[in-house]
């Protein structure tokens, strides 16, 4: 059984940005050092209020940073666009600074217009690319109508727009890395609850119906102890070894592997035979099987299950259990005398039309592994043609072999 273990909380961006992707946004200001040295310089009030313009923008412009990296973070996408709205708002209030600025100092106003392009890439989803194209050309614009040279505008054009599309690149990087996450999380919550309930109906299916045989066993030899003691006995028995292969299914589920079980077998054989369309008649407990016989029969119901889909082309599959016996019966294309098997036939099955009715069969390594461990138990397999034709495997323990 496959092991799954719970998924991680729905918390993403924990790489690189979201560790240091504060300290990249305020690292940034250093090409405000200039513009605001040179405002100073001026010794005027209009420099010092420029000055003054510069540090609020800074200010904004890192809070405005922090919050886009706590917004990668978000775990639902109404707690993502409510952060983009208070982002929204921050860049409005940017963008009225940076209006203030450039009524102040003039071109030396313009250094602010990339911080606008970088944070309306991260706010403005759909609509960055044009966001960013608009900061460029204002840039341009503005830096030729304040006297700037041809090379000086488009080269601080080229600066904003560079730096708004690689930041609006670098959303999209992070936007995809955070849905394919999220997708695998869910992905892995969904294995997660289909794994719990395969395993419940494991239990159910393994165990559930021998737990009910040993209640009514419980109530029968509760009435017998008085009146029937050796019969109560004979329950009780009955019960203990019940309980044992129960608790062993049980023990080897909750450790992660379950050997091959005879009940298993059955619930899978019925599974793969109803999906394959051939009508299934199964028994649908193993409680008439004693314990060391049970594995060997889970081995031959497999083996002969599996025959059964993929080379008889039957219609109906019979699994009948004794105490000494399991037999596998189909209704399928059986031994032909007229049909000699193609060279590339290597199953089991294209193998048994070459044997005689009720003689041991030399089959391939699935029929050979069965043998051999029947013969560690003293059983023997046997293939055989019934006369109304289809197709039997017997594996059969005792005298009367």
């Amino acid at each position: 059984m496959a092991t799954v273990t719970d998924p991680e909380p729905a918390t993403t961006g924990r790489g690189t940005f979201g560790r240091w992707g504060g300290v990249f946004a305020v690292a940034w200001l250093v090409f405000l050092i200039q513009p605001a040295s040179d405002a100073a310089q001026l010794g005027t009030l209009r420099g010092a209020l420029a000055v003054g313009l510069y540090v609020a923008f800074a200010g904004v412009y890192v809070l405005a940073a922090f919050t886009l990296r706590g917004t990668v973070r978000l775990p639902t996408a109404s707690e993502r666009d409510a952060a983009r709205r208070r982002i929204g708002a921050k860049l409005v209030l940017l963008g009225v600074i940076s209006v203030g600025a450039l009524l102040l100092v003039g071109v030396d106003g313009l250094a602010t217009l990339p911080y606008l392009a970088v944070v309306g890439a991260f706010a403005l989803g759909r609509y960055a690319p044009a966001w960013v194209v608009g900061c460029a050309a204002i840039t341009e614009l503005l830096g030729r109508a304040f006297g700037q040279s041809w090379s000086d505008a488009s080269g601080a054009a080229l600066g904003t727009l560079s730096a708004g599309l690689a930041v609006w690149a670098l959303v999209l990087v992070l936007q995809r890395q955070t849905e394919r996450l999220r997708a695998t999380r869910a992905e892995g919550a969904l294995a997660l609850e289909t794994e719990r309930g395969r395993f419940a109906r494991d239990l159910h299916d393994i165990v559930g119906h021998s737990l009910s045989v040993i209640t009514v066993k419980a109530a029968l030899a509760q009435r017998l102890v008085d009146a029937d003691p050796a019969s109560a006995r004979r329950e009780l028995g009955d019960m203990e070894r019940l309980a044992r292969d129960a608790l062993d299914d049980v023990r080897n589920a909750v450790v992660g592997y379950r050997a091959i079980s005879l009940p298993g077998e059955l619930v899978t054989a019925r599974a793969v035979l109803e999906a394959s369309g051939i009508d299934a008649d199964l028994p649908t407990t193993a409680e008439a099987v004693p314990t060391p016989l049970r594995e060997l029969f889970a081995w031959a119901v497999r083996e002969g299950v599996t025959n059964v889909v993929r080379h008889s082309g039957a219609g109906h599959c019979e699994v009948r259990l004794t105490p000494a016996s399991v037999v596998v019966d189909d209704d399928g294309c059986g031994i032909r005398a007229d049909r000699e098997p193609a060279a590339h036939e290597t199953s089991e099955h294209a193998r048994a039309s070459q044997n005689v009715a009720g003689e041991p069969h030399q089959g391939g390594s699935g029929l050979a592994g069965l043998r051999e461990r029947a013969a560690t138990l003293g059983a023997v397999v046997l293939t055989e043609q019934p006369t109304g034709g289809g197709y039997r495997l017997t594996v059969r323990v005792g005298p009367n072999r």
